[in-house]
């Protein structure tokens, strides 16, 4: 009876196949490598675009904060009778402007002095400017500039003809 029952299983001898499935293929495993790949693509344009908006915002900052100063700066250069003009502000932040007299008033032979209170003395003009200013924040080598339009009201001592 043994030697019947070796041959019954020899008899029955069959290729060995797998047939546990609880791994994955190589199609499952390339399609999951291709939507990781593509979820990183997307993370990574996304940080990229969020990393340029905020130094694009740390410019724009920086450049708001000065503006005020440079808009002072600019007033003392008409005051002065210059027209236009470049500076640097601080480290990264430069301005260029330039001036047009949009209406200025006869000469006015005396006025009453804000400081004292009292009448002052002398010739002087009242000068509307329309200034155009930009102002550039250089951050990581990429300018970033700010364009400001306004006008700009100057009292001066009329130039000698």
């Amino acid at each position: 009876m043994q030697n019947r029952l070796i041959t019954h299983f020899a008899a029955k001898k069959r290729p060995l196949h797998f047939t546990d499935s609880s791994g994955f293929t190589l199609i499952e495993t390339l399609v999951a490598a291709v939507i990781l790949f593509i979820c990183l693509a997307a993370a990574s344009v996304s940080y990229n675009t969020a990393v340029n908006l905020t130094k694009k915002l740390n410019s724009t900052i920086d450049i708001d904060t000065a503006v005020s100063d440079i808009r002072d700066k600019v007033k003392v250069s008409l005051f002065n009778g210059e027209l236009k003009g470049e500076a640097s502000f601080s480290a990264g932040l430069k301005y260029s402007w330039k001036a047009v007299v949009r209406k200025s008033s006869p000469t006015i032979l005396g006025d009453n002095d804000e400081m004292t209170g009292g009448l002052q003395y002398g010739q002087f003009q009242i000068t509307l400017y329309a200034v155009n200013l930009i102002v550039t924040a250089i951050q990581h080598e990429q300018p970033h500039n700010v364009r400001f339009e306004y006008d700009e009201l100057v009292w001066r001592k009329p130039e000698s003809r």
